[in-house]
């Protein structure tokens, strides 16, 4: 027992020598200051870059073989200053110190960090106009495959264990001069510990993010806390209690800025390549989501996710923002928005299926896809909405705001005139020229323009710059519409083209809907075929061309007073009463047909013709569409043999053309009947009768008659 505990004794003593001695050893004979020329050297010629250390590096040995190292200032230079880079430091440190436990190290591959502190670090990342960065020559490695073999096969850490990790005052400043932006990652601070493999451990990292964009610049400030367990052997990561707080400054947001929360659980599997996040939850402002994520294999990125959107008042979210909400025709427009979704797929194909989503009165149900992450995606859609009201979100017009061309002109005023191509662009441009979309709706009912569209189908496509909508199709009031249109963006004059057909449209029902009147009724069916180039309305409308055919049985127009202008023409060429006639009395016709060619937005005509029992009309003219103005000659023939029971009372027209003129703005258009021509001969015939009256009184009237019927034939005559 006595030589035991002698043997014992000398083998502790032995120990105690030992490191005794590694630690005045090591300190004095190991200066880790000796070796930084030839650090220096080392790493200018790997990577052409200056390293200085000016400070004294700092190595000492506890009894316990703690080793502490630490440095001072360090900084690592910019790539040379011949490829236009600035000359800052590409990155610098005002401390970095480092804490080691080396026996556990040596005798069971256990790492064992005290701490790791680090402090001031700032790096500097700059990209040139031309593309070229100062960081591309660092990310390639010249390492031999050899020698990446042999670190894959060397022995790895067992456990790992770390005391204190705190790093602080952490900032990266990079500078893209190609995309005209500045971003600034600064003040980032991380804490954690103590760390012990499959023990959670305390996590929070902080910082804030500048970016400035042609001129404006957004504040984001990132806070994330959560308790995180790290399995090593598994490389297995799990954080739990995981909570995100992030706010954002902009031009245009609240003073206080837009602020996002959100909790989470997440594992990150990296043996099976797996990504896990459970109990997702976010608000922004009064938007709530909810849902869950999974990633598999990091090759494919398979992913499974599901997601809903809880429902809110979108216009009440933007007026907490400080947005200005349009006046929108319904007030309540806007007031309701929410979504379900499940997305699944990988990174050739990620397909939402289903798709629920509600806005106001409107529920849209179907699938969408996204073909290509990672590339120029492409997108389908495929929708089944119960109804969509589109009037509901029309912009209100600003009081006294009249549309040009649909307002008289104060006298001594001229008219004032918008430019060619005034408004806002019609034509996304940019937007077509990177859209790829393939997307198919179907609308139990849609409304637009007052119009109401049933049993809608739309299927468009997007690609290369064209947009086509092949075909449009519905039920409109008793009949159908097919639409076929283009829009082909590929320059900067856009060209458009569209194909319209109506068939036994009910056309009271369509103009009361799109007017608010009971002008028109008839049976319509038309066909169009327009081409047009520009961007805004004004463009599309003052260079659109092609042919418009139209008819219409059993109609009638009912500002169109045809009768009751002729019978007042008349009246007054002949000086008597004017004519007791219903004002409800419309033209009426069995039969209306027209074709027209639109040259430069107006529409020219020659060959209307309407028929009815009391009458036959020709016509020619104009429609303006530019200046929203209307120009048009009808020729009218009454039908001979109508005067039993006074149909028409205007027998002595009979088979006879009367010159009808419908002219001026479509606001206000006016219509005249040209009947002086047609009664001249009248005014002759009773200025010769009486004529010959005065020179023979036996033929009946007496003489002093004579100057009142000449009086009213002169005032005839002369159209008083």
């Amino acid at each position: 027992m006595g030589k035991t505990m002698k043997w014992f004794g000398i083998g502790v003593a032995g120990l105690v020598l030992v490191l005794a001695g590694l630690m005045i050893a090591v300190p004095l004979l190991v200066d880790p200051n000796d070796y930084k020329e030839s650090l220096v050297t080392i790493v200018h010629e790997r990577t052409g870059r200056e390293l200085s250390i000016p400070g004294k590096i700092d190595l000492s040995v506890s009894m316990k073989l703690k080793v502490v190292f630490g440095l001072g200032q360090i900084s690592l230079a910019n790539a040379s200053a011949g490829q236009g880079f600035p000359e800052q430091n590409f990155a610098a440190a005002e401390q970095a110190r480092i804490e080691l436990a080396l026996w556990p190290l040596l005798t069971s591959r256990r790492l064992e960090i005290k701490s790791l502190i680090l402090d001031g670090v700032r790096i500097n990342l700059h990209r040139s106009k031309d593309g070229s960065n100062n960081w591309q020559d660092l990310m390639t490695s010249e390492e031999p495959p050899s020698s990446a073999k042999k670190k894959a096969e060397a022995p790895g850490l067992s456990a790992l264990e770390v005391g204190l990790i705190r790093l602080t005052n952490i900032s990266v400043d990079l500078v893209d001069q190609q995309a005209g932006r500045h971003l600034t990652l600064k003040e980032v601070a991380v804490t954690a510990g103590p760390i012990s493999s499959g023990s959670s451990f305390p996590l929070t990292i902080g910082g804030g993010l500048d970016l400035e964009e042609q001129g404006v610049r957004s504040m984001i400030r990132l806070d994330v806390e959560g308790d995180l367990t790290l399995f090593l052997a598994e490389q297995r990561f799990l954080l739990t209690g995981f909570q995100l707080r992030s706010r954002l400054q902009r031009p245009g947001l609240p003073e206080g800025g837009l602020e996002l929360q959100g909790r989470a659980t997440a594992e990150i599997d990296l043996l099976k390549q797996r990504v896990t996040v459970d109990d997702l939850k976010m608000s922004l402002g009064q938007i709530e989501m909810r849902g869950s994520f999974r990633l598999e294999d990091f090759t494919t990125l398979k992913i499974e996710s599901v997601l809903v959107v809880q429902p809110f008042s979108p216009r009440s979210f933007a007026m907490d923002l400080g947005l200005e909400v349009p006046a929108f025709q319904a007030d309540d427009a806007l007031s309701r928005f929410g979504a379900e979704l499940k997305a699944q797929g990988d990174r050739q194909r990620l397909e939402i299926s289903p798709l629920v989503i509600t806005l106001d009165q409107s529920t849209l149900k179907g699938r969408a896809a996204l073909l290509g992450l990672g590339t120029q995606p492409r997108y389908e859609v495929e929708l089944h909405g119960d109804r969509l009201d589109l009037d509901r979100y029309a912009v209100k017009p600003a009081a006294g705001v009249v549309s040009a061309g649909k307002s008289k002109p104060e006298q001594g005023l001229a008219k004032p005139t918008e430019e060619p191509g005034a408004g806002g662009p019609l034509i996304p441009v940019a937007l077509l020229r990177q859209l790829k979309l393939g997307a198919d709706l179907r609308l139990d009912s849609l409304k637009g323009g007052g119009a109401e569209l049933s049993q809608v189908v739309i299927h468009a496509t997007v690609a290369d710059g064209r947009l086509q909508v092949k075909p449009l199709d519905a039920m409109l009031y008793g009949g159908t519409l097919h639409v076929e249109a283009e829009v082909d963006a590929r320059t900067d004059n856009p060209r458009v083209s569209a194909q319209k057909g109506l068939k036994g449209v009910n056309l009271g029902d369509l103009a009361q809907a799109m007017t608010g009147k009971d002008e028109f009724s008839g049976t319509l069916s038309l066909d169009a075929a327009v081409t047009s180039h520009g961007v805004t309305r004004d463009q599309l409308v003052s260079q659109a061309n092609g042919k418009i055919s139209l008819a219409c049985t059993d109609g009638e127009v009912k500002k169109l007073k045809v009768l009751k202008v002729i019978r007042t023409a008349r009246a007054l060429y002949r000086g008597e009463a004017m004519p007791t006639v219903a004002d409800e009395e419309a033209t009426g016709f069995a039969r209306l047909t027209a074709t027209g060619v639109i040259q430069n937005g107006v529409v020219f005509n020659e060959d209307l013709q309407a028929t009815s029992d009391l009458m036959a009309v020709n016509g020619h003219g104009t429609v303006d569409l530019v200046n929203e103005h209307l120009d048009y000659q009808l020729d009218i023939r009454i039908a001979r043999g109508l005067n039993r029971n006074d149909t028409t009372g205007l027998t002595e027209f009979s088979g006879r053309v009367i010159p009808y003129r419908i002219a001026g703005p479509f606001s206000d258009l006016k219509q005249s009947a040209a009947v002086a021509d047609l009664l001249k001969g009248e005014v002759k015939n009773l200025l010769m009768k009486e004529l010959g009256r005065k020179l023979d009184p036996k033929k009946g009237a007496a003489e002093d008659e004579a100057p009142n019927l000449l009086q009213q034939g002169l005032k005839g005559l002369f159209g008083r």
